[in-house]
């Protein structure tokens, strides 16, 4: 799943997808301000999502991505290994300049 602009709606967001019965520990990854020098990133399950995104005081535009496919992502084995969420990472190979 992707949203984009959804940071307002973050938390009401995950209590409809948690009714709907989706799974606590779903991958999830904001991504601010992407492919510009300037893009941060928050990496966590979606139980602890909105926190997190929070703690980093995230802006938009902000792209969020959910779902399994988000654990192939260079951030989540360091997101879910670590009780730090990931942000502020440096892109090393990206396609930013």
């Amino acid at each position: 799943m992707v949203f984009y602009m959804g940071l307002q709606t973050l938390p009401q967001l995950r209590q409809m997808l948690a009714e709907a019965g989706v799974a606590a520990d779903l991958p999830a990854v904001a991504v601010e301000r992407g492919t510009t020098p300037e893009q941060r990133e928050v990496w966590a399950p979606l139980s602890s999502f909105v926190e997190r995104v929070e703690e980093k005081s995230l802006k938009s535009p902000t792209l969020i991505v959910m779902g399994n496919v988000v654990a192939l992502g260079r951030g989540w084995k360091e997101a879910v290994e670590s009780s730090e969420p990931m942000s502020d990472m440096k892109l090393e190979g990206s396609c930013r300049n």
